[in-house]
């Protein structure tokens, strides 16, 4: 509390900005800036031994609430909206990814290093009434970014536009990284199978969120835990207080017409119910239908 008090008091917040002082405690928030996110692995990595395999996991915060990018970002993107934050900061964001591989470029390692960049969640400004991320389960929240480089393993340019869960980044890394996929107790399936199959099968993919807030801007979580399914164009919606959404997303795909109410889609709802009861426990499916 100490710490978020001489932040925003004024001479906390101006004097935050030094990056001379950005290193001490009391001017930081709990993360990295994005630049010492880099500059820290890269010391790491000139540290390590280059005969030896290893992982990371980098961790850029700044596009988090309450979006911060230094001022040449921020004066690319002027306005004091949400969104202009937002923008800013994956714009700075953007170029410390490209210096990052510029650097594993320099050092001779990027055609012999996997790298997966994602996210674990979207964000929503204004989009179905709510803004941040956490209170709802519409596609803005959960449709981020999955990038994944693998010289010499995964082909160049190809863009897989069947939905996929980060359920299965781990054993997709561990399979590009060994060329196979050993035995080992993470869930998922290699990602790899987009290109090495002939015929990919789909996926149905599952997400939910716990009832952690009684706001009703959280409204799918307000009531308890809500859930989702998104299978082959359909993305379903149980909410907390048990109200069933269904969308489109092929037609629809900023979800604006819930069709749940429709005759003609009842067999839809009652496979995506069916899927949830084979999958969950009651803490989940006690409000289904």
């Amino acid at each position: 509390a100490k710490r978020a008090a001489a932040r925003r008091a004024g001479p906390g917040e101006l004097l935050s900005r030094l990056p001379v002082l950005r290193g001490f405690p009391v001017f930081r928030e709990g993360y990295k800036e994005a630049t010492d996110v880099t500059d820290d692995f890269l010391r790491w990595l000139d540290r390590h031994d280059p005969s030896t395999p290893f992982f990371a996991f980098l961790n850029y915060f700044n596009a988090h609430q309450a979006y911060r990018a230094p001022t040449p970002y921020r004066e690319r993107f002027p306005g004091e909206a949400p969104q202009d934050k937002y923008d800013a900061a994956i714009a700075f964001q953007d170029d410390e990814l490209d210096r990052l591989l510029g650097a594993l470029a320099e050092r001779g390692m990027l055609d012999r290093t996997v790298v997966v960049l994602t996210s674990d969640h979207g964000e929503a400004f204004g989009d179905h009434g709510t803004v941040g991320h956490g209170g709802t389960l519409f596609v803005e929240q959960l449709h981020v970014p999955l990038v994944v480089v693998a010289p010499g393993r995964a082909p160049e340019g190809l863009r897989v536009a069947a939905p996929v869960s980060l359920r299965d980044a781990g054993v997709t890394v561990l399979d590009l990284a060994l060329d196979r996929v050993p035995p080992h107790g993470l869930a998922g399936r290699s990602l790899a199978r987009a290109w090495r199959d002939s015929v990919p099968s789909a996926d149905t993919l599952l997400a939910g969120a716990h009832e952690a807030v009684k706001d009703t801007a959280a409204r799918h979580i307000s009531a308890g835990n809500a859930t989702a399914v998104v299978a082959g164009q359909w993305h379903y919606i149980l909410t907390g207080d048990g109200q069933e959404l269904l969308y489109d997303m092929v037609r629809d795909s900023l979800e604006l017409e819930d069709l749940a109410g429709r005759d003609s889609l009842r067999p839809v709802l009652a496979s995506m119910r069916a899927y949830l009861r084979a999958r969950l426990d009651t803490a989940w499916t006690a409000r289904l239908p």
